[in-house]
């Protein structure tokens, strides 16, 4: 109902209280309903009230009409006493209603038609009737609004015992011309990998009162190489078709959109239906795919039109998880995304890079897990957590989880012991997790390798029947209140109450760290400068591009590189990653006088 002023009025006849309130024909009643669109407990709860009360006999018979006159909607109806019956305090009560509003649900977060909503509560007719055959008639009109979609337009007419609120017969009918409706088509597009089929269906429905002959038209505005085609009822009419469908109740109507591969576009088909009776009446429904090449974008920056593109992309990376398949990508470039995802099997969510791709969570769980997916490149938790109640949720199968930063929340890697096969934890930095980094149990068989845990409150607590077969190799453990816990020991290559060694962000190794080429050794799995994997989210470069000796990369070695080397001894300067490995003239892993010498007997010799 959209009146504030009758929506009072009616809820005060049954005492509503809190919202949503059901009434069940005066005599249940239940309030609150099920967040989130879940509808299921709601069912569930409902379908024995309705069963209980579908059988009631009526002493009622309705008979109802209505329609169109000018500016007004009219109706009639006659009751007719089905059997003898005291009519006492029992009124006719009829209600103006317009269908399927297509609103937003904020408590589902998502676009619906809203179903038979009251648009006005007309007058009261008290009945007198009680004797089986006797028969009464009612009508009346009222306005036609401007903004009503007259072809959704109706009443309904109820008979109500006022003292028990109970309804004793009911009926429904709509006023304006006969009309075929779209009813079922829940998105305005379908969003599919390129070079992928699209099929988008929906049902026409006659909600009108005469049949009629309908022409029911395809127009597509497709990329090239595009094509679409029309079906209705599994028929193929092919693209651009124009059919006449004669006198028909409903009929399945569909479009197949082929695309092609390679491409980033948005496509639109419209079915348009029109009515052979009445020229003035027709219908029109967009069917639109959108095509994106393997990778979702998601940019917690950009505001404008969204399909996912690099371009267009999403602004929050669950729009991306619920729009992609499973073995593509969504990809997050930098940025805050302060929400709380539920992944879905067989993606890869990646982020730009761990250090600025900051996932915080809105709230609970920051990610809950799905089977065969892979995360990287992500901050979960930082500072925004405050160590606080989130954590990074998985119960899944064949999880990747490689090259984050997982820090300031209770737990960073949590399994709950339903599945958690198969796991792979490798390259991370976990800090600061006041619960514990990684904390598993019951089925889990994890590979945690070449992290750093560093001030966690308790870094590994792994145990159950499957902890036998669990990995714990090549790790560096620092500063953390407890190591292990549980039923887990220490594998080979780990690096017990050992500094990283950061550089001054604290994040990035330095040139002397314990974890450059410390990692666990696999031909098949070698940093990206081709040299063993460093413990870590980071790896350090060691593939210089320059000269040894020229420090200042002015592409020539003379007194100023010495005095840099100089300064480096000394402290005066701190070198970066370049200035570190070209100072190392003669690479004995130090910045020394031997370097120094080194260089000047370059310079000497020219």
């Amino acid at each position: 109902m959209d009146n504030p002023a009758l929506y009072n009025q009616r809820t005060a006849v049954y005492g509503v209280g809190g919202i949503p309130h059901t009434q069940w024909n005066g005599v249940e009643e239940t309030v609150g309903g099920y967040p989130g669109g879940n509808w299921e407990p709601m069912y569930n709860s409902f379908i024995g009230i309705y069963n209980s009360m579908a059988t009631a006999n009526s002493p009622y018979l309705m008979d109802l009409s209505g329609g169109l006159d000018g500016n007004n909607g009219v109706w009639e109806v006659t009751l007719t006493m089905d059997f003898d019956y005291n009519s006492n305090n029992h009124n006719l009560e009829v209600f103006v209603f317009e269908d399927r509003i297509y609103s937003y649900w904020s408590g589902a977060s998502q676009w619906e038609d809203a179903r038979f909503v009251m648009r006005d509560w007309l007058d009261s007719h008290p009945v007198t009737i009680s004797g089986t055959g006797e028969s009464q008639t009612f009508s009346g009109s009222f306005p036609l609004q401007a903004n009503w979609n007259l072809s959704m337009v109706g009443v309904v007419v109820i008979v109500q015992n006022m003292t028990t609120k109970q309804v004793k017969q009911a009926d429904f009918i709509y006023i304006g011309p006969n009309y075929y409706f779209l009813y079922d088509y829940e998105n305005d597009y379908e969003m599919i990998p390129a070079g992928e089929t699209s099929i988008i269906a929906s049902t026409l429905s006659n909600v009108g009162q005469n049949s009629d002959d309908y022409t029911i038209t395809l127009a597509s505005d497709l990329p090239e190489g595009w094509s679409s085609s029309l079906f209705v009822d599994d028929v193929n009419y092919g693209n651009g078709a124009t059919i006449t469908v004669e006198n028909f109740g409903s009929a399945e109507i569909s479009v197949v959109t082929n695309t092609l591969p390679g491409s980033e576009a948005l496509g639109t088909n419209t079915v348009s239906v029109a009515s052979a009776g009445n020229p003035d009446l027709s219908f029109t429904a967009d069917f639109s795919t959108i095509c994106y090449d393997e990778v979702i974008h998601v940019d917690s920056g950009y505001s404008g039109e969204e399909f996912g593109w690099l371009d267009k992309p999403f602004n929050t990376i669950q729009e991306g998880i619920d729009e992609i398949q499973s073995g593509y990508t969504v990809f997050v470039h930098a940025g805050n995304y302060v929400e709380s995802i539920t992944l879905k099997d067989g993606i890869i969510l990646s982020g730009e890079a761990a250090d600025a791709t900051i996932l915080s969570g809105a709230s609970g769980n920051i990610i809950t897990g799905a089977d065969n997916c892979t995360i990287s490149g992500f901050t979960i938790g930082g500072t925004n957590a405050n160590g606080a109640f989130g954590y990074f949720s998985l119960d899944a199968e064949n999880v990747r989880i490689s090259e984050n930063i997982i820090s300031n929340i209770t737990y960073g890697v949590q399994g709950g012991g339903y599945a958690n096969i198969n796991t792979v934890i490798n390259n991370n930095d976990f800090f600061d997790c006041s619960g514990t980094a990684i904390f598993m149990s019951a089925n889990a068989n994890p590979i945690i390798r070449n992290n750093i845990f560093q001030t966690n409150s308790c870094a590994v607590k792994l145990y159950g029947s499957s902890v036998s077969t669990a990995h714990l190799d090549n790790n560096l453990f620092y500063e953390n209140t407890t190591n292990l816990y549980g039923e887990i020991s220490f594998g080979d290559g780990n690096l017990i109450d050992v500094n990283p060694l950061f550089d001054a962000d604290g994040l990035h190794l330095n040139g002397n760290s314990p974890c450059i080429d410390a990692g666990y050794f696999d031909e098949n799995d070698l940093d990206p400068d081709g040299t063993i994997r460093d413990i870590g989210a980071f790896y350090f470069e060691q593939t210089q591009q320059g000269m040894l000796g020229d420090v200042n990369q002015d592409e020539i070695i003379n007194i100023l590189d010495i005095l840099l080397v100089v300064n480096f001894i000394l402290e005066n300067e701190t070198p970066d990653d370049y200035e570190s490995w070209a100072a190392d003239y003669n690479e004995d892993g130090a910045i020394s006088i031997l370097d120094i010498m080194a260089l000047i007997t370059i310079i000497l010799n020219g």
